[in-house]
């Protein structure tokens, strides 16, 4: 996954385990941070995850949809030369 999709992930959502780590942390003595881990595990990393790839699909749905606007302008700028050359063809044929 594209970095940049980590970065942008952190935009929709904090980072959360730290969060996590701090409210149970105040509840329970260090000896359960192997078990803060593993609820990290199953829950946070894997939300980050998801989020992370479905930052990077709308990163690659942005830069398609750019394309595609290029590609329309391209097409417009041909149908208006062939407009122009037709109304040319038809002064000529007059």
């Amino acid at each position: 996954m594209s970095r940049y999709a980590d970065k942008r992930s952190f935009d929709y959502c904090k980072e959360t385990c730290p969060e996590v780590s701090r409210v149970v942390g105040d509840f329970l003595d260090g000896e359960f941070d192997k078990f803060i881990e593993k609820v990290k595990e199953v829950s946070s990393y894997k939300m980050r995850e998801a989020l992370t790839s479905a930052c990077s699909d709308l990163i690659a749905a942005e830069s398609e949809n750019e394309d595609l606007k290029r590609q329309i302008a391209q097409k417009d700028n041909e149908i208006d030369d062939l407009r122009r050359q037709v109304r040319d063809l038809e002064r000529e044929a007059a």
